[in-house]
Parts: C-alpha cells; sequence; structure tokens
C-alpha cells in the first residue's frame, strides 16, 4: 500500500526545524542596537514610500477628474451640514404652523362666542 504524503505535515516538521535551530539567534539579533537601527531605517523607507503613492495618486486621481477620498469627505461634510440645517428650518417651520394654528383657533372662538 502506497504511503500519501500530507504536505501540512511536511510544512509543520520545516517549521518546528526551523523555529528550534533559529529562534535563539533572531531572538539575539533582535535585542541588538543594529537591528533597531534597521528596522527603523525600514520604517522610514515605508512611510517615504507611502507619502510618494499618496501624493502620486492625488496627483492622478487630479488629472483624470476622478474623486478622491478627500472630495467625498469634503461633500459628506457639506450634506450632513445641510442635513442639520434642514432639520432646524424644520422645526422653525413646525413652531410657526402651530403658533398660527393657534392663532387661527383663537380667532375662531372668539367669533363663536360673539355669535
Amino acid at each position: 500500500m502506497e504511503q500519501v504524503m500530507n504536505p501540512f505535515q511536511l510544512w509543520k516538521k520545516i517549521y518546528d526545524y526551523a523555529e528550534q535551530n533559529y529562534s535563539e539567534s533572531i531572538q539575539k539579533n533582535m535585542q541588538e542596537e543594529a537591528f533597531a537601527s534597521w528596522i527603523g531605517a525600514c520604517q522610514q523607507w515605508y512611510l517615504f514610500w507611502q507619502d510618494m503613492q499618496n501624493k502620486s495618486l492625488e496627483q492622478f486621481l487630479q488629472a483624470t477628474h476622478l474623486t478622491s477620498k478627500d472630495d467625498l469627505a469634503r461633500v459628506s461634510s457639506l450634506v450632513l451640514q445641510l442635513e442639520e440645517k434642514l432639520e432646524n428650518l424644520e422645526e422653525k417651520l413646525d413652531e410657526q404652523v402651530v403658533d398660527e394654528l393657534k392663532i387661527i383657533r383663537d380667532t375662531l372662538d372668539q367669533i363663536k362666542a360673539t355669535s
């Protein structure tokens, strides 16, 4: 009978071997100043790259007249402001309508009383 190879078991054996043999040396290297300096340089390079990508994308969106995230945020802010103004206007209008109805009711009550 032929034995079927399980790739996951093979991968686990490779992982266990690597962890057992390399973890101590990796731990030592991570505690050195050179490693911290290297990680800092990598982070600075990544942040520079990310900034360049963002600027390039923004220029592309402007050149192609597509909306950017900032454009959508601005429009969203304007929509929220407009909604707030409409709600305030609706409240004022409701108050005015109620006041006018009270005046009409009082006038009708006076007419009834005089008739």
